[in-house]
């Protein structure tokens, strides 16, 4: 146990690692599973603590292996669920099983989500849930606005020069 959650620390802190895992409050044990230089073993230790939060901040992990990311993706608690929806390694057959997630929550943080690829917030926008269905259409509206605000610039660019051309072919055939 003691060296699946200390790799990276330096000996001292590891001393200190020691005596917080022993102690077993779950303060500690939060701020050890989210350290991100946690080792493999320690995320999959971590990943059975009894405490959902530990286990939240597991799902939470970018260097997550991701066959447990996908059994967090099961826990029966459903804010481990929603932190497995929300990380950016989450593969897209784990977000479309959980955009079918029985609790409400658990599609409410995916559909707000602006990292939640596109189709799976269009079967979002068509939950039986109305406050589901609403925030994903927000969601889309949001990254619509967002990526006309990134290419605007440069499309209007090329349409000027399209109209540009155009206008000029037409002055020459007139002629």
């Amino acid at each position: 146990m003691k060296k699946q959650v200390s790799r990276g620390f330096s000996c001292e802190t590891q001393i200190q690692v020691y005596r917080l895992v022993e102690k077993g409050d779950e303060i500690s044990r939060y701020i050890i599973a989210g350290n991100p230089q946690i080792s493999k073993s320690g995320l999959f230790r971590f990943a059975l603590d009894s405490c959902h939060r530990i286990r939240s901040r597991v799902s939470e992990c970018p260097s997550i292996p991701l066959n447990l990311l996908n059994r967090l993706s099961t826990d029966p608690h459903p804010e481990v669920r929603v932190c497995a929806s929300e990380n950016r390694i989450a593969p897209q057959a784990l977000l479309e099983r959980l955009a079918r997630d029985a609790n409400v929550d658990v599609r409410y943080a995916l559909a707000e989500n602006t990292n939640t690829p596109k189709v799976i917030l269009c079967m979002l926008a068509l939950d039986e849930n109305p406050y589901v269905c609403s925030r994903a259409d927000n969601t889309i509206e949001r990254l619509s606005i967002a990526i006309s605000k990134r290419c605007g610039h440069s499309i209007l660019l090329k349409l000027a020069q399209a109209v540009h051309s155009d206008v000029n072919q037409s002055a020459s055939v007139q002629r």
